[in-house]
C-alpha cells in the first residue's frame, strides 16, 4: 500500500520530502498499533439477559405504519383457513398453485386496508404491506407486488388523469389484472434504455402498433402474462417518422373479457420452475397490434394526432429513467421483504433447535438422556445467533432506507437510489446465506417441503435478480460512496484519504475489544469503509496512470474490491442505524439485550473479515483472537429461553406459522 500511496500521490504535486514524512508516520502508527495490541487482553460477557420486553423491541422493528401493521396481522389472523399453507397444497399441479395464490391475494386486497394510492399517499404503509403478506405464500406476494406495485404503480406515476380514472378503482378492486412487460430475452432490467420492441405511430388512424421484430425482443418472465393478466403495460421504443424517441410505457390489451388472448398477441408459459409456481410467468409476442392513441402513459410525452411529439425530459436515457422508475418501489419492497424472509427462517431453525432434543450418554446412570438439544451445541448456536444479530441489524438499516426512499426529493435522488440500490443488493444476498444456513441446520427436517426451508431458499435466490441483479445494484452503491469520497477532485480526495488514514490508523492501534463498547466498533466499521474506499481510489489512480480505461479497471481488475466497499458501507450503515435504535428504546432490560445482539453484528462483520484486516495490516491476530473470543461468551449467554422470547418480536401471526411443523410442534406432527 505504501508503494502505491508513493507512485500516485506524486504526480498530483506532493514533493518527495512531503511524501517520506507521510509513510514514516504510517509507519510509526502501525508500529505503536502492534505494541499495544500485545499488551491488550479481552473481557469476558456477563450473564445473559432474560427480563427484556419483546414487545419493545418489536415496536423498533416494525418501526412504522404501526396501526395498519395491526390491522393487517389481526386480519391474517382472522382468515388464517385461507392464508395458512396447507400440507396437500405441496402436490398441487402448477395450474392448482396459481389458483391457491390467486384467492390469497384476492382475500388480501379484500381486506381493504391498503391502496395503489399508497404508493404516494402513503409509502411507508404501501411497502409494510408486503413485509405483512409475504409470509403467507411467496406466490401470492409476487402476484400482489407485481400487480399493484408495478402494473398499478407505473399507472398511477405515467399515467394521465384519465388514465388513473379508468384504471386506478379496478387495479384496487383486482378487476383489471396487469402485468409488466419491461424485460426481453435480449435485454432484462440492467440493460438501461435498450429495447428492440416497437411502437410505430400510425398518423392516419391515430394509433400506435405495437410490434416484436424478431425473438430476441419478446418480452420475457413476464409474471401473471401466462395465464391472468388481461392488460400489459409494454415498454417500447416509440417511432414517428423516421425518428425514435425512445422507451414509452403502453397500455395493451392482451386478452379480451372472455379470458381469450387477443388477436396478433401470442402467450407462451415459461414453464415448471424450482419454486414460485403459483406465479404464471410468461412470454409475450406482438404481431403489428395496434392500441389507440390513448393507450401511450403520457404523464412525460405526449404525440398529438398529427404526430407532434412533444416531451419534457430531452435527453432518450432520461425518458428511460422516468417511465422504469416504479422498479426502484419495487427494489425498496423486495429488499423490506428479504429481511422477514430471513426471519421466518431463523425463526423456523431456531424454534427447532431449541426443541429438537439430543441424546447424551449419562456415565452416572449408565444409559441415554435427553436433557440437551441442538441449541446447546456451539455450532449450532454460533450460527443462528450472529444471524439473527445481522438480520436485526438488517431491520433498522432497512427501516432507515425506506424512510428516505418515502422522503426523497430531486435534490437527493442520486443518494437514495444509491441506498435502495444497496439495500437490495445487501438484504437478498443476506436472505440466500442465511436461509441456506437455517435449511442446513435443520438436517432432514430442512429438507421436508412442509416446513418451507427448501422454499425460502429457492425464493431468496430468485429476488437475488428480479428488479435488477443484486451484484450489478452493489456496485451502483459502490460507485456512489467512491463518488462521494471524490467530490473536492481526485488530487485533493488522495491527499486528504491520506490523511484520513493516519487519524483511522492513531485509533486502531488503540483499538482493544471491551464488552459493550459499540461505538468503537462501529469506528471499526467505518474504518474499514475508508480504506477499502481508498483503495479502490488507488487502484483507479494506479490504472489510469498505466492507460486503462475506468470501467475495463473497474469490471476486470477490480470488482472484488468494489463489492468490498459496497458490503463495507452496508454494513457501516447498519451499525449506524442500530444504535440510533439502541437509544430510542427506554426500557432498559430490553436496550441491553439490544445492545448484546448489535454489539454480536459488529464483532461478526469484523471476524468475518479477519482475513482483510490481517492482511492490511489493520488489526493484530491478537486483536482478532479477542473479537473471536468476545463473540463466543455473547453467544453462550443467549440460551434457549431468552431467544425464544426474542423472535416474539418479529409478531409473526402464530395461526399462519402452524403449517410449518418446525415452527410449531415438530414432534406432534411426527407421530
Amino acid at each position: 500500500m505504501f508503494a502505491d500511496l508513493f507512485t500516485t500521490l506524486l504526480p498530483y504535486g506532493a514533493s518527495v520530502v512531503e511524501l517520506v514524512l507521510l509513510l514514516t508516520l504510517l509507519y510509526f502508527g502501525f508500529a505503536i498499533r502492534a505494541l499495544v495490541m500485545r499488551v491488550r487482553e479481552p473481557k469476558e460477557a456477563g450473564a445473559a439477559y432474560t427480563d427484556f420486553d419483546p414487545t419493545h423491541l418489536q415496536a423498533a422493528l416494525d418501526h412504522d405504519s404501526l396501526k395498519f401493521r395491526h390491522q393487517a396481522r389481526q386480519y391474517l389472523r382472522e382468515h388464517a383457513d385461507v392464508f395458512r399453507r396447507r400440507p396437500e397444497e405441496y402436490d398441487f399441479t402448477m395450474q392448482q398453485q396459481r389458483a391457491a395464490a390467486e384467492v390469497r391475494t384476492r382475500k388480501y386486497v379484500d381486506s381493504k386496508l391498503m391502496s395503489v394510492r399508497d404508493i404516494t399517499a402513503d409509502t411507508l404503509k404501501f411497502i409494510a404491506a408486503h413485509e405483512i403478506f409475504c409470509i403467507c405464500d411467496p406466490s401470492a406476494i409476487y402476484f400482489f407486488s407485481v400487480h399493484f406495485n408495478l402494473f398499478g404503480g407505473t399507472v398511477l406515476r405515467l399515467g394521465s388523469d384519465g388514465h388513473r380514472e379508468q384504471f386506478l378503482d379496478d387495479i384496487d378492486s383486482f378487476d383489471a389484472r396487469g402485468c409488466f412487460a419491461l424485460t426481453e430475452f435480449r435485454h432484462g432490467v440492467n440493460s438501461g434504455f435498450f429495447m428492440d420492441t416497437t411502437a410505430h405511430f400510425d398518423a392516419t388512424t391515430e394509433e400506435f402498433i405495437i410490434h416484436t421484430p424478431d425473438s430476441g425482443a419478446q418480452k420475457h418472465w413476464i409474471s401473471f402474462a401466462a395465464d391472468r393478466a388481461r392488460v400489459a403495460i409494454v415498454f417500447a421504443q416509440l417511432h414517428i417518422g423516421d425518428e425514435c424517441h425512445g422507451v414509452h410505457a403502453f397500455m395493451v390489451d392482451i386478452r379480451d373479457d372472455t379470458g381469450s388472448v387477443r388477436e396478433g398477441v401470442r402467450i407462451e408459459d415459461v414453464g415448471h420452475k424450482p419454486c414460485l409456481n403459483g406465479n404464471d410467468n410468461g412470454r409475450l409476442f406482438f404481431h403489428h397490434v395496434r392500441v389507440p392513441r390513448s393507450a401511450l402513459l403520457d404523464r412525460f410525452s405526449q404525440v398529438d394526432a398529427d404526430g407532434s411529439f412533444h416531451c419534457a425530459i430531452e435527453k432518450i436515457r432520461d425518458r428511460f429513467l422516468s417511465v422504469s422508475d416504479q422498479l426502484m418501489s419495487g427494489r425498496m419492497c423486495i429488499g423490506a421483504s428479504a429481511v422477514v424472509l430471513s426471519k421466518l427462517a431463523l425463526l423456523c431453525a431456531i424454534r427447532y433447535s431449541v426443541g429438537r432434543t439430543q441424546a447424551q450418554w449419562d456415565k452416572r446412570l449408565k444409559k441415554p438422556t435427553y436433557d440437551n438439544t441442538l441449541w446447546d451445541k456451539m455450532c449450532q448456536r454460533r450460527c443462528l445467533v450472529q444471524a439473527l444479530a445481522g438480520t436485526v441489524a438488517s431491520s433498522f438499516m432497512i427501516n432507515f432506507v425506506k424512510e428516505r426512499y418515502a422522503k426523497r426529493s430531486p435534490s437527493d435522488m442520486d443518494e437514495v437510489t444509491a441506498l435502495v440500490c444497496g439495500a437490495k443488493s445487501y438484504t437478498t444476498l443476506e436472505a440466500v446465506r442465511i436461509s441456506g444456513m437455517c435449511r442446513d441446520k435443520c438436517g432432514g427436517q430442512g429438507l421436508i417441503s412442509v416446513n418451507q426451508l427448501g422454499e425460502l431458499v429457492n425464493v431468496a435466490a430468485s429476488i437475488v435478480v428480479v428488479e435488477g441483479d443484486s451484484m450489478l445494484l452493489a456496485q451502483k452503491c459502490a460507485k456512489f460512496v467512491l463518488d462521494k469520497m471524490q467530490d473536492k477532485g481526485k488530487a485533493a480526495m488522495l491527499a486528504l484519504g491520506a490523511l484520513e488514514s493516519l487519524k483511522y490508523n492513531a485509533r486502531l492501534a488503540m483499538f482493544a475489544v471491551k464488552p459493550g463498547d459499540v461505538e468503537g466498533l462501529l469506528f471499526v466499521l467505518n474504518a474499514r469503509v475508508h480504506f477499502v474506499a481508498f483503495s479502490l481510489a488507488l487502484s483507479l489512480a494506479n490504472y489510469h496512470r498505466k492507460g486503462v480505461g475506468v470501467l475495463e479497471a473497474w469490471s476486470k481488475h477490480l470488482l472484488p474490491t468494489v463489492l468490498d466497499l459496497h458490503n463495507a458501507y452496508m454494513d457501516a450503515l447498519s451499525m449506524q442505524r442500530s444504535l440510533i435504535a439502541l437509544k430510542s428504546i427506554s426500557h432498559e432490560p430490553t436496550q441491553l439485550m439490544l445492545k448484546r445482539l448489535v454489539e454480536l453484528f459488529a464483532l461478526s462483520r469484523v471476524e468475518s473479515n479477519l482475513g482483510w484486516f490481517y492482511s492490511s495490516t489493520y488489526l493484530s491476530s491478537f486483536a482478532g483472537k479477542s473479537v473471536t473470543a468476545r463473540i463466543d461468551n455473547i453467544c453462550t449467554a443467549i440460551d434457549g429461553r431468552c431467544v425464544v422470547r426474542l423472535l416474539k418480536a418479529f409478531a409473526f401471526p402464530e395461526e399462519l406459522l402452524e403449517a410449518i411443523p418446525i415452527a410449531s410442534d415438530w414432534e406432534k406432527v411426527m407421530e
